[in-house]
Order: C-alpha cells, then sequence, then structure tokens
C-alpha cells in the first residue's frame, strides 16, 4: 500500500470510528430512554410531513454509505484532511444533539411488498428511527456535494456537477421518502452541514498541526462527555446519583479537553502556561493544579502511552537511537517503563553532563526516575529543561528561540562529553523535531529554512525515527 493509499484509508478509518462509537451511542440511549421514561423521548412531526412513503427511496438514501467511503478515495490530497474535519465535525455536533434533544419518528412505516421489506430490516439493524433532529444524512449530503465538486475538471465538469447535485438532493429527500426523518430534521442537518464548512473553514486557516490538533482534542472531549453521559443510562441507572455524578465526570472532562483545544489557537498561552514551569516542578513531575482541568488529557496519554507500548508501536531499543555530533550526542525517546529506563540510565552514566529536555506537557517527565536509577559514583551532572510543547504544536518563533538559547549555552558550556535526551509521549513528533532543530543549528542552518538536500541529509542520519510528524511541526 503505497503512502497516499495509506493516508486515505486511515483518514476514512477516523471518520468511521468516530461515527461507530457515538451515532450507536445516543441510538442505545433514546432507545433507553423510551424503555424508561417514554415521555422524555419527543418528536418534530409538523403539518408539513405530508411526504407519502416510497418504499424504493431507500435506493438513494443507501447511496450516502457508497459516498461515505468513496469520497476519501476521489478528493485531492490538499482536501482529504478538510474532508474528515467536516464530517467529523457534523457528526460530533449532531450527536451532541441527538443526546441533549432525544426524539423519534411520529409514525409507524406501512406495509410494504417483500421486494423491499429486507432492506429495510437490515437497515434497523443500523440505524433506528431515533437520532432525529439533525439529519446526519441531510448534513452529509451537502458536506459530500461540497466536498466533490472540483473532482472533475475539463469537458466533463458540468455533466459531473449535474450527476453530482441530483445524487446529494436524492440523498437528502430519500430520508423524507423512507420516513426516516421529519422536514424539520432534513432543514436542521443542512444547517448543521453549513455550520461545519464555516468551522472547518477557520480550521483550515490555522497550521496544518494546529487544526488537526484541535480537531483531535474536541473529538477526544465529545467521546468523553457521551461515554460518561449514556453509559449510566444503559446501565439503568438513570436518575440516580451515580448517574449524575457520571455527567459531571463527563462535563468535567469535556471542558479540560476543549480547554486543551483552545490553546492550540492561542500558542501564546501555552508559552505562558507551560514553558514558565506553571505547570510541572523543575524535576518534571506534575504540580497539583495540573490535575485540575488537566486530568482528562493525562488519563488519556497514559492509556495512549500503555497501548502503543503493548503494540510495540514506540521503539524499544535505546541503543541505536543515539546520534552521535562533534559537540554533543544526542537522542529522542518516549516515556519509558522501569527496565528500559534502567537502561537508559546506566548508559548516560558514560557522560559528565545529561540535559534533559523535556517535550511532552500531558505526561510527567522520567527525568527524576532516571536520575535516581542512575549509578551514583559516576560523576554526572543532570539537568532539567521543560520547553513546554503540546501535542502537534507547531513550532513557532517562541519555541524556537527557546531550542536557539538552549544550543547557544552547549556551544558556550563546550562540554562535548554532553548526552542531549529529547522526551515526548511516545518519541515520534515532538522530541524527534527538537533534536532535527538542535542537530541544524549544529550546521548553522536554521530549521525553518531547510532546503531539500538539507532535509535529506537530516533525514539519513535519523534513519531509526519516524520523522515524517517531526517534519509536519516545522513546515
Amino acid at each position: 500500500m503505497n503512502d497516499d493509499l495509506k493516508q486515505r484509508t486511515m483518514a476514512l478509518v477516523k471518520a468511521l470510528v468516530v461515527f461507530g462509537l457515538a451515532y450507536p451511542l445516543t441510538n442505545a440511549y433514546t432507545h433507553a430512554l423510551m424503555s424508561h421514561t417514554p415521555t422524555a423521548v419527543g418528536t418534530v412531526a409538523s403539518r408539513y410531513d405530508v411526504v407519502p412513503f416510497v418504499a424504493w427511496a431507500i435506493v438513494p438514501y443507501s447511496l450516502s454509505f457508497v459516498l461515505f467511503v468513496l469520497s476519501f478515495y476521489v478528493v485531492s490530497s490538499a482536501m482529504l484532511s478538510r474532508l474528515l474535519h467536516r464530517l467529523v465535525f457534523g457528526t460530533l455536533v449532531a450527536c451532541l444533539c441527538f443526546y441533549a434533544y432525544p426524539l423519534m419518528f411520529a409514525y409507524d412505516r406501512p406495509v410494504m411488498s417483500e421486494q423491499w421489506r429486507w432492506s429495510y430490516e437490515l437497515l434497523s439493524l443500523v440505524d433506528k428511527p431515533y437520532n432525529q433532529l439533525p439529519s446526519l444524512h441531510a448534513c452529509y449530503a451537502l458536506l459530500f456535494g461540497v466536498s466533490l465538486w472540483h473532482v472533475v475538471q475539463g469537458r466533463w465538469r458540468g455533466l459531473y456537477r449535474v450527476g453530482l447535485s441530483l445524487i446529494c438532493v436524492a440523498i437528502a429527500g430519500a430520508t423524507l421518502f423512507t420516513w426516516q426523518h421529519h422536514v424539520a430534521d432534513v432543514v436542521a442537518g443542512l444547517g448543521l452541514a453549513v455550520a461545519a464548512l464555516v468551522a472547518e473553514r477557520w480550521l483550515h486557516a490555522l497550521p496544518h498541526t494546529t487544526g488537526r490538533a484541535m480537531m483531535k482534542f474536541i473529538t477526544l472531549g465529545v467521546l468523553w462527555f457521551l461515554g460518561w453521559a449514556v453509559v449510566p443510562v444503559l446501565a439503568g441507572y438513570q436518575g440516580t446519583a451515580w448517574a449524575m455524578m457520571a455527567k459531571l465526570m463527563g462535563m468535567y472532562g469535556c471542558l479540560g479537553l476543549f480547554s486543551v483545544a483552545w490553546l492550540y489557537a492561542k500558542p501564546s498561552w501555552i508559552t505562558i502556561l507551560l514553558a514558565k514551569e506553571t505547570d510541572k516542578h523543575h524535576v518534571g513531575a506534575f504540580r497539583p493544579s495540573a490535575y485540575g482541568l488537566g486530568l482528562p488529557i493525562i488519563i488519556i496519554y497514559q492509556l495512549m502511552w500503555r497501548l502503543a507500548w503493548a503494540c510495540h508501536f514506540v521503539c524499544h531499543d535505546i541503543g541505536r537511537r543515539v546520534i552521535h555530533t562533534q559537540a554533543f550526542t544526542i537522542m529522542a525517546i518516549g516515556h519509558l517503563p522501569d527496565d528500559v529506563l534502567d537502561e537508559l540510565s546506566q548508559h548516560a552514566g558514560r557522560y559528565r553532563q545529561v540535559l534533559w529536555i523535556d517535550v511532552c506537557a500531558e505526561m510527567a517527565s522520567d527525568f527524576a526516575h532516571a536520575r535516581l536509577l542512575a549509578d551514583n559514583e559516576m560523576a554526572t551532572r543532570w539537568q532539567y529543561i521543560n520547553l513546554g510543547v503540546m501535542d502537534l504544536q507547531y513550532f513557532d518563533d517562541s519555541i524556537m528561540n527557546h531550542i536557539k538559547a538552549l544550543h547557544d549555552g552547549i556551544k558556550q558550556a563546550g562540554e562535548p562529553n554532553t548526552l542531549i535526551i529529547c522526551q515526548c509521549a511516545m518519541g515520534q513528533s515532538r522530541s524527534v523535531a527538537v533534536m532535527i532543530c538542535l542537530l541544524a543549528l549544529q550546521q548553522g542552518i536554521c530549521p525553518h529554512r531547510l532546503s531539500v538536500q538539507d532535509k535529506e541529509m537530516m533525514d539519513s542520519v535519523l534513519s531509526s525515527y519516524g520523522k515524517h510528524r517531526a517534519w509536519r511541526l516545522l513546515a
């Protein structure tokens, strides 16, 4: 599988995972409410709902599933992330609406012929007469139309756009003729699509990594809230103190993750909150204040790291990640378990000076533990430096100035027997980006102005690292 196809497939998987987690959860939530408290589930049926039931309308209705998959493989590479953000934003907002206003379709479908009955029975396995307003089908239809509008150019462009428009209108209209949605649902779905386009346009104006990071934490925040708020109801604890506590925990976590997302749009705030060491002690341990709104993200990154380590997504071989230069020795690592940390500490004992650069705001540093494990007989001087960088944070001038000042200090000290350890959560992006910056500065090159030849030279040096994500932070 080539890189482009892999990237498109990963984007599709992300969209499907978000949909597969959020949509069935709210469907099951409304179904549980119908069983316990039917009066809590309403309807938006109105006098405008005079659309007849048309059994074969399930054919254009089903085209939405086809377009959902196909769109990720036909849009341009530049449009891929925009399509993903549009669909994810629409899904998340819709599912929050489904939770806040549980609704169901007001009418029962009439008896239909055997020819179409199996289609609706299959539909009932993946969808229920809940999750009404806004209609995700209508929302997706408009998003597909806008995202796929420029796929075909040249002489067939006009015919293609007419066909695409007809398909998208048919998908939105089929939600009415299949008696899956009311008119108000479709109107709200189209309004949601417009909101998704506006929000995605704002995200697109930000640096690429910033927009990705914001969308990531918004998604985690919504899923965190829905999980805590819905699961107790599904377990039969509706209306109890346990359900209320779980909902409060969901709101707390959602607020914390949304706050992190907002920080990416305000990089100067990150510098104030993190680089000034207000979140960590001088040895890399979290201060009590960091466990306020930051607790959910700390928990999430601990779980992500444990999963990555268990699945060998994190490099276990410390020895092959060491890079030697005339001025210093440098390496990039992720969070480490005790046995590997002990190995690293013994290796660090060979050097007169160890500079531990903490590039991870979401996890406590291993610095204090590593220094404790080191051989006390060695005359190694350990120094902790907190850069205060968040996951996927773009390396702007503020961060670069910190790195340049660090490099100038190393150069002025003139101690060649120095080991620099750059640590982030997984050792794949932020820590590698800092390492690239220090290596570039050592060569007298500005990290933000690397030529193609410079990048090729860096890639040959960083042969054992996953560099692609690190380069994006510097682009």
